[in-house]
């Protein structure tokens, strides 16, 4: 049985095809915000993967800078573990947690605020994304205060988070917040094991206080306690050192920590919350 084969029509005749449909002019939809779920296969509940972690531990007992830059090179040694769309400088989310930064805090506050930092335990710090205006900014931080107040906490101030995204990609600057460190200290009385437990009731009625408003969507709180601390953002792993100008001070030297605990999603949007990869450095596991 003989079969005849189609003729082929050739490039030049598929070039010359009309379109089947008009190309939408409609401007692409906006990557700093979730999507919608109505008439979208889209689910933040599936948001739990955890693709990429690593851990740097030091038993010497000695306060240094090298370990948190051997974090560094370990998360860029994961980017396998990541991705990044059509533009390759737009990650889908990297960052670092590390011990508090204590010595580095007090000099950075003293110089940047003005204020001395209680010893070491007794005052949180935590880096909050905001909005980027400024309307929706200040009344973050007044939701916020006002929660402090509430709760007989010290508020000792907000230090904007120094940062360099000159080699970010279009989409991770499109969605990039505002972003400041708070400072928070417990109310006189408080013991050391109840004063978590206040930071987190603060986070949580803070957030659901805001949440109302569509205005504070990109408002969110990375971590806010007083042994750990997390730099994160869309980034691709080899941009979240140059991102964070913090991590870059050679007296950036990280203090005990007991645990590091961590959860990861997968959106592309800063409000993802947590990133694809994580490298974890910790001043002592023996602690």
């Amino acid at each position: 049985m003989v079969m005849n084969r189609p003729k082929s029509r050739g490039l030049a005749a598929i070039v010359q095809l009309p379109l089947r449909r008009a190309l939408s002019t409609r401007p692409p939809p906006s990557l700093s915000r979730y999507p919608s779920s109505r008439g979208s296969l889209y689910d933040a509940a599936a948001e739990k993967d955890s693709c990429g972690v690593g851990m740097v531990a030091s038993l010497k007992g000695t306060p240094s800078h090298k370990i948190v830059k051997d974090a560094n090179t370990m998360l860029v040694r994961m980017a396998h573990r990541g991705g990044c769309g059509c533009d390759p400088y737009s990650g889908d989310g990297a960052g670092i947690l590390t011990g508090m930064p204590d010595g580095f805090l007090r000099k950075a506050v003293k110089a940047e605020l003005g204020k001395e930092l209680p010893p070491l335990g007794q005052y949180a710090a935590g880096v909050i994304f905001f909005p980027k205006e400024a309307g929706a900014i200040a009344a973050c931080k007044a939701a916020f205060e006002k929660q402090i107040a509430a709760q007989g906490l010290g508020l000792v101030g907000w230090r904007p988070l120094p940062v360099d995204n000159s080699e970010l990609g279009a989409t991770s600057l499109e969605s990039e917040p505002h972003s400041e460190m708070l400072l928070v200290s417990p109310k006189e009385g408080t013991a050391p094991a109840d004063f978590p437990r206040e930071l987190y009731k603060l986070r949580i009625a803070a957030s659901a206080a805001l949440k109302h408003d569509p205005a504070n969507d990109d408002f969110y709180v990375n971590s806010l306690n007083t042994s750990t601390i997390v730099y994160k953002g869309q980034l691709t792993p080899e941009q979240v050192w140059g991102y964070f100008k913090d991590l870059q001070v050679c007296v950036f030297f990280i203090t005990p920590a007991r645990t590091a605990q961590h959860s990861t999603t997968l959106a592309h949007f800063y409000s993802s919350r947590t990133p694809l990869t994580l490298a974890i450095s910790t001043f002592s596991l023996s602690q």
